[in-house]
């Protein structure tokens, strides 16, 4: 690899020298021990046909015998004739050898390589230590690989380069070989290369999804297309959207229609990714928000099955399909299609309508945008610190107080993740946080829980978040993963950024531990994996077909994730036996956050927006106070606000300043305002006249306040003497005869809890009785079990989550109410 390294530091300081072809051939020349003048010597063309496909067998020699002359187009002749060898060979009688010292060989060159092209190359070897290589002119960086893609009963290995020429750039030349970077002789045969202007896609007897939108609407994405390829990443606006119609199951739908998707491979060539939102009366699938893209974009049926695997074991995720999809009339191949994050996803799992949250991730990708040198800026800014808790749906939450108020819940219980100020279990849905972290670890999916790809629900029945699980194969990294198949098995104390320790920290807690090794044992077992892959095998199958039809190269992950599996039972025990030392020792892991001081002192102007916060923390009348948090490295002033985001409709007369923030402390203020006009903060920098906007949130910045569940169990501690009688093993016994309970009761999961017949409890003053442990209440016609309020104040007698049978038999509820405290209801 040193030797690779070599190559590719000389050749980036020939391209930046070399003004001509000529002047670059006479510099490799000259350079040391890198002799290949002739390289690329091939026949030329000015201009390619819309489809290039070129095969050669290596079967037939040019007159002079440099070249091998290709089987489906005598025109074009690959180089190294020279080294032909019938010594060994995949097809015909002969193959091309190369040595270290003739390191080089099958070079060809093309003129003009079309924008929006799509570029594939392959060949077969006998070998180590070979690569398959493409450099493009114009551009700082080449194409290569060596990884093997497939490999044939002879002992032939194939492997395959492909590439997308993205619609900013124009080839002028464009040229291939293939490199012996080892020590010892390697044989390739067989070699394809083709170039594709118009990619054709095939076509599916499904009912199809149409797409139409307009010339003057098309322009428009294309703009935003073109854009995000000059920064290296798609970054939404809210005037991104275009007006467009859907046409499926025989019914037509007015649409709003966006690019989405981060990364560019979201927009190769005719075929991009959509974020789609349909109007008012319509719905599709029963969802009126959804996105469709490129089934690559999610590792092909990879996607699916595991959310049918999560829905099964009752995980949130988003639903998710296939469907071939037409633009404005031309076949466009097939499409996956996922929900969004919006109120019909939790409702059709079964669970109540409440806020989905996420944390905002806008700083992180303002990193990865192209500096003028076209490569990603890589600026160091406190991104995870400066992420704010958002929710989707903003709107309605604002114009629902209800939903509001759950929503200032919902972002205190991130804020106390995000800052590790309470147990996970205080947190989450312990038992869904348990199912999503072992079901990424079996199912290599850790994709997923990125801390930027992470959704949350709030749960307002239960007063605690449960995770969302989608986009769990981007990038998946196997091996990455295969080195540490068990999140959970930590091995020491560590001082990291606070992204990663939040999620350590959640092993600190024995509850959420204990679950968590149930659902890996479980999810790990060989019969439950033979039973989840045989009750999908035929979905399975009809999918991945499909997708392989367009995209040979998927493939499901079934092999990989039984490896992983069987390398997780055999770590099972010693990562058993380490919880259960540090539990009995009562010892914890040392997660200390590591603060950066090393923070970019200097950021182009585009960076501020997404460095800035501003909280509408208090409404006074007709006035609020804002408070603003700059973590931008520059002074800033603030000019006004205003409903929209393109017009200042209120100066702010005093002008508040903030100083420039330094090792990503954040500069704050604060500063009354007219409420009516505040959807909008505009500002300038010092060293810019420009006036640019942020949104306000328009809620209060957490804090990490306790929840009202946390209030009650912190307030009012377990067990309850005036509530308790007794406790033996794990069975709790209700003090007998006649009570009057003035204060909430709080009793935790991991028990029973007994009522004796003819027990009579009166709960008044507004109390409660909230119990996570299921109850027996087993009464008797002539001493029946009665929980009463004499007031009518009481707030009800409330199971949750109990995870067993509760028993009942003649008992009375009288007078009570439904669970209602600051903000907690229950309908």
């Amino acid at each position: 690899m040193q030797k690779y390294s070599h190559f590719i530091l000389i050749w980036k300081e020939i391209a930046g020298k070399a003004t001509s072809f000529l002047k670059m051939c006479h510099l490799l020349a000259c350079t040391s021990g890198i002799l290949f003048l002739l390289l690329f010597s091939s026949c030329v063309r000015n201009t390619l046909p819309p489809t290039l496909s070129l095969k050669s067998d290596l079967e037939v020699l040019s007159l002079d015998h440099k070249y091998f002359v290709a089987n489906n187009d005598t025109s074009y002749f690959f180089k190294g004739g020279a080294y032909r060898t019938g010594l060994r060979h995949r097809s015909g009688q002969y193959a091309v050898l190369s040595t270290p010292e003739n390191a080089f060989v099958l070079a060809i060159q093309f003129q003009n390589v079309y924008r929006d092209s799509y570029v594939e190359a392959e060949i077969w070897k006998q070998g180590s230590d070979a690569h398959l290589v493409c450099v493009p002119s114009g551009l700082d960086e080449y194409y290569t690989t060596d990884q093997i893609v497939e490999t044939d009963s002879s002992g032939w290995q194939k492997f395959k380069l492909s590439f997308y020429v993205p619609p900013i750039y124009e080839f002028n030349e464009l040229k291939f070989y293939v490199w012996n970077s080892g020590q010892d002789t390697v044989f390739y045969d067989d070699i394809k290369l083709t170039i594709t202007k118009k990619k054709s896609f095939p076509t599916y007897l499904l009912p199809s999804f149409h797409i139409e939108i307009d010339t003057v609407e098309m322009t428009n994405l294309l703009e935003t297309r073109i854009k995000a390829f000059e920064a290296g990443i798609l970054q939404s606006e809210d005037d991104d959207w275009v007006k467009g119609f859907i046409f499926t199951d025989g019914h037509d739908m007015k649409a709003k229609l966006r690019l989405k998707g981060d990364w560019l491979d979201h927009l190769h060539g005719p075929k991009w990714s959509y974020r789609v939102k349909l109007k008012k009366d319509y719905s599709w699938n029963r969802m009126k928000v959804f996105s469709v893209q490129n089934p690559t974009a999610r590792l092909g049926v990879n996607e699916w099955f595991l959310h049918q695997v999560m829905m099964s074991e009752g995980l949130l995720t988003t639903r998710y399909g296939f469907m071939p999809l037409t633009l404005n009339g031309r076949n466009m191949g097939l499409y996956a299609w996922e929900e969004h994050f919006v109120k019909q996803l939790v409702e059709s799992q079964n669970r109540r309508e409440g806020p989905i949250l996420r944390f905002l991730e806008n700083a992180l990708w303002d990193t990865r945008v192209k500096d003028e040198n076209g490569k990603m800026n890589d600026k160091l800014t406190p991104v995870f610190d400066v992420a704010a808790i958002k929710p989707f749906s903003t709107s309605k939450i604002i114009e629902d107080s209800g939903m509001f108020t759950q929503y200032n819940i919902a972002q205190n219980l991130m804020y106390q993740y995000k800052k590790r100020l309470r147990r996970a279990s205080e947190i989450f849905n312990v038992e869904m946080l348990a199912k999503y972290f072992a079901m990424s670890d079996v199912f290599l999916a850790r994709h997923s829980i990125i801390w930027h790809n992470q959704r949350f629900y709030y749960n307002p029945v239960l007063c605690k978040l449960e995770p969302i699980a989608y986009d769990c194969y981007s990038d998946i990294g196997l091996e990455e993963e295969l080195k540490n198949p068990i999140s959970g098995f930590l091995h020491d104390n560590m001082t990291q950024p606070e992204e990663f320790i939040m999620v350590r920290e959640l092993f600190n807690d024995s509850v959420f531990v204990e679950s968590y090794i149930h659902y890996i044992t479980k999810y790990s077992d060989v019969r439950y994996l033979d039973s989840v892959f045989n009750d999908h095998r035929k979905e399975v199958n009809f999918y991945d077909s499909l997708v392989r039809l367009e995209y040979p190269e998927q493939v499901f992950f079934e092999p990989n994730i039984l490896a992983n599996a069987e390398i997780i039972r055999n770590t099972l025990p010693a990562f058993q036996q380490q919880f259960d030392t540090m539990n009995e020792n009562n010892e914890y892991w040392v997660n200390n956050v590591s603060k950066r001081d090393d923070y970019d002192s200097v950021l182009p102007a585009f960076f501020a927006p997404n460095l800035i916060l501003a909280y509408k923390q208090q409404v006074i009348g007709d006035s609020c106070m804002l408070k603003v948090k700059s973590y931008f490295p520059d002074q800033l002033t603030v000019m006004g606000i205003g409903r929209k985001s393109k017009k200042i409709q209120e100066i702010v007369v005093s002008a508040p300043k903030l100083s420039a923030s330094r090792h990503g402390v954040p500069v704050e203020t604060e500063f009354t305002i007219s409420n009516e006009e505040a959807n909008f903060l505009f500002f300038t920098m010092a060293k810019s006249d420009e006036i640019l906007p942020i949104e306000i949130n328009l809620w209060p910045e957490p804090d990490g306040a306790p929840t009202p569940l946390q209030q009650l169990t912190d307030r009012y501690p377990f067990p309850d003497t005036a509530f308790v009688k007794k406790i033996v093993d794990r069975n709790i016994f209700v003090k007998n005869g006649s009570l009057v309970i003035d204060h909430p009761v709080m009793i935790p999961s991991g028990y029973r809890v007994f009522f004796q017949p003819g027990t009579a409890i009166d709960l008044i003053n507004k109390a409660m009785i909230i119990t996570h442990s299921p109850v027996s209440m087993l009464g008797r016609k002539d001493a029946p079990i009665v929980i009463t309020s004499s007031d009518s104040s009481a707030n009800g007698f409330t199971v949750l989550q109990a995870g067993e049978k509760s028993f009942i038999n003649n008992t009375r509820f009288e007078n009570l109410n439904t669970l209602n405290y600051k903000g907690w209801t229950l309908t």
